[in-house]
């Protein structure tokens, strides 16, 4: 999924190979939610793991270092055409933070056993998976290149990740691909569902 552009920036290569893993995390997701639709076992501890991945990971980590390493930096000297995507990727955040607390909701519900926890879980997961496949293809295609370019020509600095960070992370994914080894086949044809096909050459 990612750009056919080589990126120059450090920290915009480092964001997307985020996207990898979260694209990782949502093709486990998207079996998972299938599993609890159809309501085959599912382990609680899957459910636990992928809603605090998404919490942590994808928006604790991830998104902040968008938000804050990123798009603050470059607010004030990119063109508006930039600061408008900017924006809008960070309204997406604002909504992928309230899918996931209705995720995390839901799974609590489940040792709880609270009614109506598998349609708000299922519900949610689904509209999470379509934001952010979409929301990634539209960073790695769009701006993502056009930041790079934009730091390219005025010689602009982005700010790193603290080490603690990249240890937090390093175990997060770690834990993932152990996730989807234990899904095996099920990963792998599950993977191109939702695949990105906008601004792309084959």
């Amino acid at each position: 999924m990612k750009s056919s552009r080589a990126i120059s920036n450090k920290l915009i290569r480092d964001l997307m190979d985020e996207h990898e893993m979260i694209l990782q995390a949502l093709t486990v997701l998207r079996i998972v939610t299938e599993r609890v639709e159809k309501r085959r076992p599912v382990e609680l501890r899957d459910l636990q793991f992928l809603s605090r991945f998404l919490s942590d990971y994808a928006d604790k980590i991830h998104h902040h270092a968008e938000e804050e390493l990123l798009f603050d930096t470059l607010a004030e000297k990119s063109p508006r055409s930039i600061r408008r995507m900017m924006e809008q990727l960070t309204t997406q955040h604002v909504m992928g933070r309230f899918f996931v607390a209705r995720i995390t909701e839901a799974v609590a519900g489940v040792a709880g056993g609270e009614r109506g926890w598998r349609r708000q879980f299922v519900g949610s997961a689904q509209s999470y998976d379509v934001l952010l496949t979409c929301h990634i293809c539209s960073e790695d295609h769009n701006v993502f290149p056009a930041i790079d370019r934009l730091i390219d020509r005025h010689g602009l600095r982005t700010k790193s990740e603290s080490q603690s960070m990249r240890k937090q992370k390093d175990r997060l994914e770690k834990a993932l691909r152990r996730m989807a080894l234990r899904y095996g086949d099920m990963v792998h044809s599950a993977e191109n569902i939702h695949r990105c096909e906008r601004n792309t050459t084959e």
